[in-house]
């Protein structure tokens, strides 16, 4: 989701490698302006949250069924923001 949202926001002339700074950017031009559904920043910011705890707490394991239970969302997010990619060409 991080790269999908990159994409978007160098489409937007925004430019970071943060990943903080990537979810406060998308948050604020495109939730908070009603663009992208809160229910899509949600899957976005779980990502997020997901990734800190894999990368950075000691022994952190994803079970398979909680990666089968998100890994849906996580298509419909990356598809929504592909069309938004595509509609802004």
């Amino acid at each position: 989701m991080f790269y999908i949202v990159s994409s978007l926001a160098i489409q937007n002339n925004f430019l970071t490698t943060k990943h903080r700074q990537l979810l406060a950017w998308f948050n604020t031009t495109f939730v908070k302006t009603g663009i992208v559904p809160v229910e899509l920043w949600k899957v976005y910011k779980h990502g997020y949250d997901n990734r800190l705890e894999g990368d950075y707490d000691d022994f952190k394991v994803f079970s398979i069924e909680e990666v089968e239970l998100y890994y849906e969302s996580m298509l419909n997010f990356v598809n929504f923001i592909e069309r938004l990619i595509t509609e802004n060409n």
